[in-house]
């Protein structure tokens, strides 16, 4: 069992323990006098005994008030004095005293870690004029604050417009994300700051002079995401632009409805293109939609091209029966590729395309 002893038993103790031997003996192999021995023993071992026995407390030693002030001091930014007035040119500068203000820099960098913290600026004025530079630290934190803020604009920008979130958890988002908290009134203020910036955006772009479209061009896609294939109702114009694009799980229903979604005040075509398909004309009727339906070339030419090809594949030949299997074989793909060819120039030929420009080897005329 520990016990704590009080200091003076233990003083009292050590002095009836402690007993001068050979004093004599010990001094002379020094070179000393045995009176400087008595001397050290009786008037500074004896009254040090309760300094040295003496508990300390738990934990690092504590630092003497001189350099807990230096510290203080050291942890202030060293800046270097101006040389020259701005204003007026002399070269007494002087210090005035500091302020402290909050420390930008690190909350732009790692506020969410640390929280607000606190920077001490020195002010420096002149001795002639009285008139106060600005510091390269005071300069340095209010290019940190400018840029504080305006991350805080653009997280409340996102979390209002683009994540749906109500001003109470776009507060909660911005103190967790830059360790400060800011006001509900100026969530507010800038969401509609931003809200008439985008309007009047959007209110001059409706004004600009465009170049009108007055082709509507509908198809159907067929990508696949893994095994399962989907289907999209893609529309765009003779521009290139793509004007929607939808998930089509009954033809009946979504296809009016995107036709709908489409057509309107800023996109109003003339000519409703698609494929060969005769049903598309009835979803532009359901869709109440007054656009002429033209098919387009494209898939026209394509879809005489595969009926060639399948009447061609059933082309017969008429060879002597002495010749092989193999021969005749031979000889029938070689009256389709020829067939084919020449064929194939004389299809497209009424639609403004030779066989020539597709590739096709067409014989000149």
């Amino acid at each position: 069992m520990n016990r704590v002893l009080p200091l003076e038993t233990k003083v009292n103790i050590m002095k009836e323990s402690l007993h001068l031997s050979r004093v004599e003996e010990i001094a002379s192999s020094y070179g000393v006098s045995s009176e400087a021995v008595y001397y050290w023993f009786n008037h500074k071992v004896k009254p040090a005994l309760g300094e040295i026995l003496k508990n300390d407390p738990p934990g690092p030693e504590r630092k003497p008030d001189t350099e807990v002030e230096k510290e203080v001091k050291g942890s202030i930014a060293i800046e270097e004095r101006p040389k020259v007035c701005e204003k007026c040119g002399a070269t007494h500068i002087r210090k005035n005293d500091t302020y402290e203000i909050i420390n930008w820099i690190w909350l732009l960098t790692i506020g969410w870690l640390v929280g607000i913290q606190k920077a001490s600026i020195q002010r420096w004025r002149c001795a002639k004029c009285g008139h106060e530079m600005v510091s390269a630290e005071r300069q340095r934190q209010k290019e940190a604050r400018n840029a504080w803020w305006q991350q805080v604009k653009r997280m409340i920008g996102l979390s209002r417009f683009k994540l749906n979130l109500t001003v109470l958890k776009t507060q909660i988002l911005v103190a967790f994300a830059y360790g400060r908290q800011v006001s509900i009134g100026l969530i507010q203020q800038q969401t509609q700051q931003v809200g008439h910036q985008a309007n009047a955006i959007l209110d001059r772009l409706s004004a600009c002079r465009q170049k009108a479209a007055h082709f509507l061009l509908y198809d159907e896609t067929f990508p696949k995401l893994g095994k399962r294939a989907y289907s999209l109702g893609v529309a765009i114009c003779e521009n290139g632009l793509i004007r929607s694009v939808r998930t089509i799980r009954s033809k009946a229903k979504d296809i009016p409805k995107q036709l709908n979604k489409v057509v309107g005040e800023h996109f109003n075509p003339k000519y409703f293109l698609t494929d060969l398909d005769v049903t598309y004309g009835e979803y532009l009727t359901r869709a109440k939609l007054t656009m002429n339906h033209l098919r387009d070339t494209v898939h026209l030419m394509r879809q005489i091209a595969r009926m060639f090809e399948d009447a061609v594949k059933e082309v017969t030949l008429d060879v002597p029966k002495r010749l092989s299997h193999k021969e005749r074989q031979k000889q029938r793909h070689i009256k389709q590729h020829l067939l084919s060819k020449q064929g194939r120039c004389s299809l497209f030929k009424p639609f403004g395309r030779t066989g020539r420009e597709r590739n096709l080897s067409c014989p000149p005329a």
